[in-house]
């Protein structure tokens, strides 16, 4: 499956990188993509508390905008399961200005 280079917003289009979580009690599957590459990068984090498992997160987010040469600004969504998590996770990104 090929995904489409940038999302189109109107008559431009818009670099966004996209991160996907799949929560479980104790660790996060962390993949990451920015439509340029065939395959997201994917990561593993296990922490034991909660907030420095979303620490963990907003660092790899931070580690592959770097590594990708991504602008400061760029669009970051974050996508996941709604579940027992789910609003003080979407509040907690969005705090820190990502979407959900």
């Amino acid at each position: 499956m090929h995904t489409n280079r940038t999302f189109t917003t109107g008559s431009s289009e818009e670099l966004v990188l996209a991160v996907s979580l799949e929560l479980a009690a104790s660790k996060l599957k962390v993949a990451l993509n920015d439509a340029r590459r065939e395959k997201p990068a994917v990561h593993t984090v296990a922490e034991p508390q909660a907030a420095a498992r979303l620490q963990a997160v907003l660092d790899l987010i931070d580690a592959h905008r770097d590594k990708w040469s991504l602008p400061a600004g760029v669009r970051i969504v974050v996508c996941y399961e709604a579940g027992q998590d789910a609003f003080w996770i979407c509040r907690a990104l969005q705090a820190r200005g990502l979407e959900c």
